[in-house]
Parts: structure tokens; sequence; C-alpha cells
């Protein structure tokens, strides 16, 4: 299985809406056909349709060689080859000989190519052809002629009128050149140009008449069911739906068994094939060619090969498949990646892979045509890919690429049938797989054969440390210049790349095989649109010793998302077959892929299916997840799945202001925070899209350090918030904060006296400033005033400390001076201050607490002093300048000073070390600036979307979640982001249109663990209208 860490559509099968395209004219045909050989005969060469040369087409060769003339040629196809239904040229001449079957414009190719095998010149020609309803419906084994519009216009043929009794559609036949007069073809003979004797002939090796056995025997097993419960728990004792012999077998091998035993009991002597009733064709002895088409027709046009027509007419006949590339999450502006388009004709014998290949010497990535490099390539480890978000990247192993597949729909007008396949690794080999209308067994033999001749070619050998090697000498043991099979291209694409295409083969015709048989069996019929996918592996491989073909690469998964039908009808009315069957369909398919690689590895394997009994057989149940307007079942689930609606216990919920961000995180208080983290989904996803869900972050990891880096940084901002509103004030004191890497930080602090005075401090220019006190509690007592100054005195070297009294107009007494710190005392102050004298109070420190101390000094003035007007005084002296204040009603003390600075500190510069230890300085509005723009908004890039996502102003509403500890999430238990896209999937569609069918945990066991699931779309009226069954490898997923 592939190491996808999401899940993904391991096969969907889905219907389309029925389109009925109308009949184009036709130009007259040129001569311009594209031959293999150029310098060929236009109606004689090769072309990509017709194959008649080399090995492959051998077999076709010598079995018109051995009929040896146009009429038996002519018979044979008509008589052997089965014709179905689709529109235009998918296979070409080898597989349709192989498998003898096709439509009209295959069959016709094919007949071309054994008449040029025998020089015998051939062409296309496309007309209007109008048909009896009867005869087409007993070749389709259509009971109901009513119904043919559906089966023929679904499938993509075209017609033009539909009456009671026929149809009028567009047919494609051959005309061969051959001597008429000479037994109307039946002579070996050849015509070099048109003559009297040589003659155009129209030949319709598709139309034709079968004779069925045992019609009233048909509808016998329609009732006949089928137990999905007991299937499901085959592998489960415990169940009491458990059923032991349904364990190990396919769902058509469990119907038939019990259709067997129903007829067994109910109708002796009927057999399944009596029920399937296939058919045979009414062959046609004659040995002549047919004088006339078996219907009325009108020619429209002549074409030598499917390009001339393309030429001519707009509804080409070519279809094509796609695989474009792109690297994930990144866009590839320059489209560096290579890509591929093929016929889908061309793919029926060949084989499309991409991987790594040698090209010149350097290992390269690209694709192959059977072995042959096609198109651009990209060199490993050089390649750089420009990306829409502006990075650049280089391509290498372990790089992550998304394919698109795309094949072209059952006519013009019908959008292409694709399918995207993302997390692809680089490393890891990919076939494209198609074609299950065209699948044959002879198609499987061939891949069969070719893998084979490749495990002769190269004879691998493995190491004692298990490494797989190309054995260059076939001597059995690893030597100098042998080379590991991962390293050496040309083996790799012919042993894993003919292994996946094995696979394919083997997958694609068990497929069409078994919706053949079912629906014969209950009478009914499938219209097959498209089918195709991609095929992978890793780039590991194991050795396998003397099993089949050597070696099992690692990852094998086959994963077929473009199976596109029609529906499913009632062969005897025009009513659609019950959901039921579409659902059995759905599950023999699915069971298949695990069948497929067992049959080509010998090892088991697991599928979708095989998956939901694996886990069941565990101890799990099966949920189904399906909403009405009244009921709602997956809240219940999620509940189930331990999403709770708050974190668990160890997650404390924290809010940060920060830079404009209302920032919620958790802040962890276990005791191992390199596991802890959460899973984070939305409690009810309804209403919200699929995008805005998948781009939500769905993890919060401790170990990602994102609560931390936010709370250090909003300590920050906070300390620089602090001291914002001081800029442009007188500062007094160095303060280094605890926590934030040295921040010196310069302020200004000024504390009122518990009287009430109030201290204000404003800058008037750049060296005067102005002091407002303003005391208007309850005063002191008379003659008693207390001016408090705090002083944040840095200490550094200095001991002392002297504090100025400036010279004033008057005389006062200072009744005392004290220090609050006992680390200061005062050593000496003036009792006595004469008029218009200076006087100096000193204070020493004493005692050693830390760098930055505290130190308030109180002055206490008593009296009165008294200038020449008679004014009342008193002094404040501070380590700034003075003031006399006066006293009304010895009451209120205000005060106003004007002064210069005298020395004292204003500066508003902080120096701040930030974003890995750099210097920033500036005032604290320049360095919150910086703090934002050069550290913080960087430091967080890496997590933005999860900082944007958690940012309550951007909306985040916890509430609106729910939380499962990653730490403790069991290996089985489904990622988060899976039931996101389960999520957005489930709530995207209208009540009752979506069901998701899936184990309450995934399958696990011995180096295996698989997410599995089924995805139902349903249509307004219940219907289905697709399935999904998915699944992905979970081995290396977060």
């Amino acid at each position: 299985m592939s190491p996808d860490k999401e899940a993904r559509a391991a096969m969907k099968i889905s219907f389309p809406r029925c389109v009925v395209s109308i009949l184009l004219a036709a130009s007259a045909a040129s001569a311009q056909a594209l031959c293999l050989d150029t310098a060929e005969d236009p109606l004689l060469c090769e072309t990509r349709e017709i194959r008649f040369r080399g090995e492959a087409a051998q077999v076709l060769r010598n079995k018109a060689a051995a009929l040896g003339n146009a009429a038996d040629i002519y018979a044979y196809l008509r008589n052997h080859a089965e014709y179905t239904p689709y529109y235009g040229a998918r296979s070409d001449s080898i597989n349709s000989f192989g498998g003898l079957v096709g439509n009209d414009v295959d069959l016709a190719s094919t007949l071309i190519a054994m008449l040029r095998s025998q020089g015998i010149k051939a062409r296309y020609a496309l007309g209007s052809a109008t048909i009896q309803k009867n005869p087409l419906a007993n070749q389709l084994r259509v009971d109901n002629i009513a119904l043919l519009p559906t089966v023929l216009g679904s499938q993509g043929v075209i017609y033009t009128a539909n009456t009671d009794t026929t149809m009028t559609i567009e047919r494609t036949w051959v005309e061969a050149l051959v001597p008429y007069r000479a037994y109307r073809g039946a002579a070996p003979a050849t015509c070099a140009a048109e003559s009297v004797d040589c003659r155009w002939v129209a030949l319709d090796p598709s139309f034709k008449q079968k004779r069925y056995a045992h019609p009233d025997k048909h509808l016998l097993l329609r009732d006949v069911g089928f137990d999905f419960t007991a299937y499901y728990n085959a592998d489960n004792p415990a169940s009491p739906n458990h059923d032991a012999s349904l364990k190990n077998k396919n769902p058509i091998t469990i119907f038939e068994e019990k259709a067997q035993a129903y007829l067994k009991a109910n109708h002796a002597g009927v057999t399944l094939d009596d029920v399937a009733d296939v058919g045979e064709i009414v062959a046609d002895d004659s040995g002549l060619l047919p004088a006339s088409l078996p219907f009325a027709a009108t020619t429209t046009g002549r074409y030598p090969s499917v390009d001339d027509h393309d030429a001519a007419i707009s509804t080409r006949w070519r279809r094509m498949a796609s695989v474009t590339l792109e690297v994930d999450d990144c866009g590839d502006t320059a489209h560096v990646l290579p890509s591929a388009q093929v016929p889908l004709a061309v793919l029926a014998s060949s084989r499309l892979t991409f991987g790594t290949l040698t090209d010149g010497g350097q290992t390269r990535f690209g694709f192959q045509l059977d072995g042959v490099q096609q198109g651009s390539t990209v060199t490993l480890g050089s390649q750089q890919v420009s990306c829409t978000d502006g990075s650049t990247r280089t391509l290498g192993a372990g790089s992550r690429v998304t394919a698109t597949v795309s094949f072209d729909n059952i006519d013009q007008d019908s959008a292409a049938v694709s399918a995207k396949y993302d997390n692809l690794t680089i490393g890891g080999y990919f076939v494209l797989a198609t074609g299950a209308e065209v699948s044959n067994w002879d198609q499987v033999k061939r891949a069969y054969t070719r893998l084979n001749e490749a495990n002769d070619q190269y004879p691998l050998v493995v190491d004692s440390g298990g490494a797989v090697y190309v054995d260059r000498n076939g001597n059995g043991a690893v030597d100098t210049g042998d080379t590991l099979l991962g390293n050496h291209a040309q083996a790799r694409e012919a042993l894993v790349g003919g292994l996946l295409d094995v696979a394919s083969r083997l997958y694609v015709r068990s497929l069409k095989h078994s919706v053949d048989r079912y629906t014969l069996l209950t009478n009914h019929i499938d219209l097959l649109q498209s089918s195709g996918g991609i095929l992978s592996t890793a780039q590991a491989a194991h050795y396998l010793g003397e099993t089949s073909f050597g070696i099992a690469p690692e990852g094998l998964l086959i994963d077929l998302q473009a199976y596109q039908t029609g529906g499913t009808y009632k062969r005897e009315t025009v009513s659609r077959a019950p959901s039921s069957t579409f659902l059995f369909v759905g599950h023999a398919l699915s069971a298949h892929e695990h069948e497929v690689w067992q049959k080509v590895t010998g090892l088991d394997a697991i599928s979708t299916l095989r998956g939901f009994q694996t886990s069941l057989s565990q101890g799990h149940s099966l949920l189904t997840l399906k909403r009405s307007t009244s009921v709602d079942p997956l809240p219940a689930a999620l509940d189930a799945w331990r999403f709770k609606s708050t974190p668990p216990a160890g997650y404390t919920p924290r809010e940060y202001t920060l830079f404009g961000r209302r920032i919620y995180t958790w802040e962890y208080t276990g005791s191992n925070p390199a596991a802890a983290g959460l899973d984070i989904i939305r409690a009810n996803a309804s209403g919200v899209s699929a995008s805005v869900l998948n781009a939500e972050p769905d993890q919060f990891w401790v170990s990602v350090n994102v609560q931390s880096v936010i709370k250090s940084y909003d300590d920050v901002e906070n300390f620089l918030l602090e001291r914002q509103p001081s800029e442009g004030q007188p500062k007094t004191n160095i303060q280094t904060d605890v926590g934030t890497q040295n921040y010196d930080i310069v302020r200004a602090d000024v504390t009122s006296p518990p009287s009430g005075f109030s201290v204000g401090v404003s800058r008037l220019d750049s060296t005067t400033h102005r002091l407002t006190y303003n005391e208007k509690n309850p005063p002191l007592p008379d003659n008693t005033y207390n001016i408090l100054t705090r002083l944040y005195l840095a200490t550094s070297n200095k001991t002392t400390w002297d504090i100025p009294i400036p010279a004033q107009g008057y005389s006062f007494t200072l009744t005392g001076m004290t220090s609050s710190n006992p680390a200061f005392r005062v050593v000496s102050y003036p009792s006595q201050i004469p008029y218009n004298t200076a006087a100096t109070a000193r204070v020493e420190k004493i005692a050693y607490i830390s760098d930055t101390d505290n130190l308030v000094i109180q002055l206490v003035a008593s009296g009165m002093a008294y200038n020449q007007s008679g004014t009342p005084y008193i002094v404040n002296n501070n380590a700034i300048g003075g003031q006399a204040f006066w006293a009304r009603e010895n009451r209120v003390i205000e005060g106003l000073m004007d002064f210069a600075l005298n020395g004292v500190n204003t500066s508003d510069a902080i120096s701040i070390q930030a974003c890995n230890g750099q210097t920033f300085s500036g005032t604290p509005t320049q360095l919150l600036s910086s703090l934002r723009t050069q550290c913080f908004e960087p430091a967080i890039a890496g997590a933005i979307d999860l900082i944007d996502f958690l940012d309550r102003n951007k909306g985040f509403n916890p509430s609106l979640y729910l939380f499962r500890d990653a730490a403790t999430k069991a290996a089985n238990e489904y990622p988060v982001r899976f039931l996101k896209s389960l999520q957005g999937a489930y709530y995207g569609a209208e009540p009752g249109l979506v069901e998701y069918v899936l184990p309450s945990r995934m399958p696990q066991g011995d180096g295996y663990l698989f997410n599995v699931h089924l995805l139902n779309e349903f249509n307004s009226d219940g219907s289905y209208k697709s399935s999904s069954y998915a699944i992905s490898n979970q081995s290396d997923a977060d």
C-alpha cells in the first residue's frame, strides 16, 4: 500500500449525467495516415491502432496468414469477436484480436490489421446506420428494446434517431479492396487499385446475432441476496453474524455458492451458466464476403487511419489518457515537472510508467512507455522548482508530488474522467492503469510473459542485510559491480514496472469479468464508461526467493479512482437496479484489490473491505455515518474518538494581548512536554466549507514552543508598555527586570505622601520640566509637612550620594531627615538653612543588598519661614531642585515649579537584547515597533497559520472546537486531518446525500496500519451516485 498520510479513494465508482450526442456530418477522406513507417502506402501501413508487425502482433499475423483470404479473415472476426458498446478508439488491433472483443471502431482496426498484414488494402468507413431494435437488443442481451437508448447513449454511442422499432446510430465499418468477382474475396489475391475486378467491399465485423439457450431462466437468481454484515464479520468469531465459510472469499464467489445452493434446492439441473446465458454467435459460414452491410447505411466518410478521421471530424475517435505532475503544496509556477499524454489504444498493449530513470548518466524523473523515455525529464538533486509562495525547492528522492490523471470520456461532449493523487513520493514507481472496457485475459497473459522475460534478463540476488541487487554476472552472489535494484533504472522499469503492469491488467480484467458475471446472473446490465487510475509502490523491495517474480516492492497499492459507470439497469425493464446491486458490485471490485496482490506476490494483502474484516476481528465496530434533518451521528462518533469540549488535564488556557492580537494558547503543566500536544477539530462543521476546514491547523504541539514564545514576547511588550508613558519625564533609577534577558530600563517614579500629594511631571522643552504637587486630602498638623522623594539608585561602584539643597530667598529649619532603607543611612544634613544659602545632605550605603536598591528620603520641616513680603513658605528639597510652597489657611498646599534638570538622567533610551541576543536601543515606542517587525513577526513566521488560527481577533472561539490528547492517541485512532476531510464531505452535502462507513478503529497488525473507509454519495431520490472504496497506509503517518 502507498505511504500516503491521508486517505484517498482506492476505487471510485460514479454515475455521470447521461448525454446523448448528435451525429455530425463527416467530410471526405484524405490519405494522410500517420503511418509508423511514413514511406508506406496509407492503405497498407501500420498505425498506432492498426498493429500487425513485430513480435507482439505475431499471433495476429499468423492467424491472418493461415486464414489466407479476405473472406475467411472477415468470417473469423465476425464469428468469434464479441461486440461491446463504447465510443471511439480505445484498443489497438493486438489487444482486440487477443481478447476477441471490442466496439465497432476497435474491431474495425483489428480487421484492417489482419487484412493489411496479408497485403490487402483496407480502410475505415464512417456512416449512419439504421438498425432494427430487436436485432440490436439481441446482440446486447437486452430484453426490453426500450432500454436501448439508455444502454447505447450512456456508453457514448451516438444516435440521431430513435423510433419504436429502429435506431439510427453512428457506425464504423471496414472497406476492403478485394477481387470481388473472384468468389467475393474468397480467392487469395490482392488488388493494387480499384477496377472492374477489384472493388471496395463494406464489412462490419462487429454486427452479429446471438442464440440464447435459456431465456426463460434469466431471472431465476434476481432475488438471491448478499449478507453484507456476515461478510464484514467473516473473520470475527465473536460476532453473532460470523460465518467462517465466507473468509478469504470474493463476494462474487460467495454469491455464486449461494446461487448454486438456491438452484439446487429450487431448480434442479439448472446451472449458473444456464442463468448467465451469454449466448452463442450465429455464425456466417458462407465462405464469401457479404454483398452488403446487414443494415441500411449511408457512408459519410472514408479514412485510412484514426488520424485521418480525427483531422476531418470534430468528434475524435482517438481517446486519450494524460498525467500531469506538480510538486505538493508548491504550485510549480514554471511547470517544470514532466507530463504525458498517450492514446488509450496504445495503452491497451503498452504500459506507461513514471518514476526514476537514467538519462545521460544522471538520475532523473520522468515517464516511460514500454521502457522508452517519453517527453522531458527532470534531474533529481539539482532541479529547482519555484513555488507560488515565492519559495524554491530542490527535487530529490522523497519529494512529494501530486499526479492528476485524466481520461477522455464516453464522447466529445462529456467532461474527462479525472482523479488526483497527492502525496506520491519520488523514489516510488507508478503505472497508469486503464481499459477495463477493453480488458481481456490475453492482455493479462502478455503482461505475465513480459515480466517473466524480465526476470530472466535481470536475475536478482540479496545480501545479508536484505538489500536486493541485480546479479550482473548471474553467479548468485553480490559482487563488486552489482547494482541495487532501486538504482538500476532499466531493471527497475522491467521488474517493478512489469509487476505493476501485471497487477494492473489482472485487476481491470478481474473487475470487468466479475461485473459482467454478476450482472448476467442477476439479469442486470452495467454501463461501464471509463476506468483508470494509478498503481504504485514505494522504493524499497523485498526478495521473495523462489516465488514467481522474485521480489515484492513495498507499498503496493491499486488506486482506481476514475471508475465511472452510466448506471446498472434491469435488462427486462427501463428501471435501475436496486441499490444493493450497486453496493455489491463495489464490494466485489474492492475485494479484488487484495486478491490481485495475493495472486501476484503470494503474500497476504489488504483492501478496503479486508480492512473492515480485520478491524472487526480486532474487536472494533463498524460505523455508518449518515445524517438526516433530525439525526446526526457524527458528534457521538467524535466523542467516542476521545474529542472533548475541554482539553485534557495538564493544559491551562492562556490568552495574550500582543501586538494587536489576542492569542489563545494552552500552557502545559504536565511531565512530558516533548510529546505533549492537542488534536483540534470543530465540534460541528455544518456550514463551514471544506476549504476553510482544511486550512485550519489541527494540532497544537507543546514542543513547538508557541505558548512559551508568545508568553516571552508578551512579557517584553508589557514591560515596554509600562515604560512608554514615562517617555519625556525625568528618570532617577535604573532597574533590571528578571526573566527578560537583562533589559536595562530607565524610568521615572515619584511617590505621593500618605496625606495625598499628587505629583505630575511634564516636559516644557529639551531642558526644562515642570513638577506640580497638589494636596487636597486632609492636611498634616500645622507647621508639619512631609515631602517624600523616592530615589532609585543604581549603586554600581558608588557608595555615597550628596543631595543638594539650593540657596533660597528665605531661611528655614529641618527637624528630620531619615532613610526608609536600612542599607542606607543619613550621614549629615543641616538643621538650619540660612537665607540665600545652599546646603547639602549626604546619604551613605552601608550594606550591599542588590545591584539596585530603593531609597526613600523623608525631610520634615518645622515652623514657618517668611520672605520679605511676609508670605509664609516651606521648602521642598529633593534631588532635582527646590520650590517654595505657600499655605492657604494652612490646609491646602499647592506647588508649581519649573526647573532645569541639573544633570539628572532624563534619557528615554532603553537597551534590550532580543532576536537571539541582538541588541536594540531606543525609546519604548521605538522598541515596540522594532520588537514587532524585526523579532516577533519573523519568530512566528513558521507557525503563522497556527498563530492566525488561535487569534481571537481573527475569530477564534475555543468553545467551537473539540480537543484530544495527541500524546496518548493510539496508533489505530484516526488522524485528525482525515476526520476533518470527513467533516468537509459530510457537512458539505445536504442531509442524506453522503454516507461514511468505516471501522471505529483502523485495522492494525504486524508491519501494517491502514485507514479504510467507504464513502457513498446519493442522488436526491436516494439512489447511489458514487462509491469510493478508500485505503491508505498510515504506518508512517504523523
